[in-house]
């Protein structure tokens, strides 16, 4: 008999014992720890509880301000403001180098043709293609660890 087996047959005795009120005596040491606790599980809990304690509990619960709602409005105010900021300067930067962009451009895509400005589509493709890739490995190789556990 294993360990755990000898175990489980000392709590039954115990519950058995303790239920039927066999004289605790005739119990070995094992059998006497297990009946102490069969017969505490057997009282009722000191000071019982308020027939209405979930919804008390429930109730105060719902009162409290959650500090994920609290983060959550000022991270909403902090990220509109970034936004605000991120596209004001934006602007700005627009305003202030925008021709001269457009010349750059302009110049870059005289000077190359139409074969420098397909090399750009490719390479454009290729790094989609590359970011895509790793990204669908990645997941493919988590989806495949998940399915194997």
């Amino acid at each position: 008999m294993t360990h755990d087996e000898r175990e489980w047959q000392a709590q039954e005795r115990a519950l058995l014992n303790e239920s039927s009120g066999t004289d605790a005596a005739a119990d070995d040491a094992l059998v006497a720890r297990y009946r102490t606790i069969a017969r505490a599980l057997r009282q009722p809990p000191p000071g019982a509880l308020p027939s209405n304690f979930a919804y008390e509990v429930a109730r105060l619960a719902a009162m409290q301000p959650r500090p994920a709602e609290v983060d959550s409005a000022v991270e909403q105010w902090l990220m509109r403001a970034l936004v605000g900021t991120m596209v004001l300067a934006g602007a700005v930067v627009a305003a202030i180098y925008g021709g001269q962009w457009l010349q750059a451009t302009g110049s870059l895509l005289a000077e190359t043709g139409s074969v420098g400005i397909g090399g750009w589509i490719v390479t454009l493709a290729a790094c989609f293609a590359i970011t895509f890739g790793v990204d669908w490995l990645r997941n493919g190789r988590r989806d495949e660890h998940a399915s194997s556990a």
